[in-house]
């Protein structure tokens, strides 16, 4: 059984992870802020921190430098999750870019500690290596150990693709729904404004006729009055 910490400014971000690293037997701890991670840390030592860069590089930067200082911190594993894995090369830590899933979580629990090479390097490079055969040929697998390696990198390298994959789809198929749903409102706010149109035209010719009703009336007003007087004079 491993321990392992995460420190994310989103609480709910790796609920799904931990119920499943908890279900193969590992101790998960989860904290929003890095005072409460330290504080835990201090007590009790982890085999893993995952630490988000959802909490600022600063910050990072700091807490990875305390957590150096201390005397057990050759016992831990601290790595950083951040698509610009690149930016935390010099605080000499494991840079992991998203997404997390439970291969490449354990992968890096069993990782030797001496290893400095970053993971996803480690994974993403000399995997593409053997799998497209331009690593050297002086250096085969000797062992069994070094083919499950192998193995369990190529699983996660695919592991990654899938979600990847799965990502993008999810994204087109929420484009899709989207300019539907603008398709019918479009379709719906033509439908209005032609029904609004039809309307208009319609009080435009009632009030035309009206409008020539009341000249008309008017004009007949008028003749009566001429007719009146013309009456009145003759009398």
């Amino acid at each position: 059984m491993k321990t392992i910490v995460f420190i994310d400014t989103h609480a709910t971000a790796n609920l799904l992870l931990i119920d499943e690293l908890e279900n193969v037997g590992h101790k998960v701890s989860s904290f929003i802020s890095l005072p409460d991670a330290d504080k835990a840390i201090s007590e009790k030592t982890p085999d893993l921190i995952l630490i988000s860069d959802s909490l600022g590089y600063t910050n990072i930067e700091v807490f990875i430098k305390k957590l150096q200082a201390l005397a057990n911190y050759s016992d831990m594993d601290v790595c950083v999750v951040a698509r610009d894995s690149q930016r935390y090369q010099n605080l000499n830590i494991e840079a992991l870019t998203p997404p997390l899933h439970i291969e490449k979580l354990q992968y890096l629990l069993k990782k030797k500690k001496t290893n400095k090479q970053p993971l996803d390097q480690d994974i993403f490079s000399e995997v593409l290596q053997d799998v497209l055969g331009e690593k050297k040929k002086s250096t085969p697998l000797k062992t069994t150990h070094e083919a499950q390696e192998l193995e369990h990198k190529i699983d996660i390298l695919k592991k990654d693709s899938q979600m990847l994959l799965q990502s993008k789809d999810k994204k087109i198929l929420d484009l899709k729904r989207k300019i539907d749903s603008l398709e019918f409102e479009i379709s719906e706010l033509s439908d209005k404004i032609r029904a609004s149109h039809e309307t208009m035209q319609e009080w435009h010719e009632k009030s035309q006729r009206a409008l020539k009703a009341l000249k008309l009336a008017i004009t007949q007003l008028e003749e009566t009055d001429e007719g009146l007087d013309k009456l009145k004079k003759s009398a």
